[in-house]
């Protein structure tokens, strides 16, 4: 049982799974940029703490685990202004 239990849950997860094209991510990232450039005088960020964190992602990925983002959702642009940080 507990292995149609894991057969189960993975199809379910690559169900989910998606590919993101190249264009569709760019695009996305102009309108990111342009929304930025429009409420902020600036993203200001920690290069080395950019390059730990990358580092550590790198890692994970060498160990096949994950590493996840817990961003504090004081509003909607804190997991944005990540994800777009991360993909610059």
């Amino acid at each position: 049982a507990t292995k149609e239990l894991e057969q189960r849950a993975l199809a379910m997860v690559r169900a989910l799974h998606t590919g993101i094209s190249p264009r569709w991510l760019s695009a996305t990232a102009m309108v990111a940029q342009t929304m930025f450039r429009r409420l902020y005088a600036g993203i200001i960020f920690d290069k080395q703490q950019l390059r730990a964190i990358s580092e550590l992602i790198a890692k994970a990925h060498a160990e096949n685990r994950s590493v996840i983002f817990l961003p504090s959702h004081k509003s909607h642009i804190d997991y944005i202004v990540l994800q777009y940080v991360f993909w610059r």
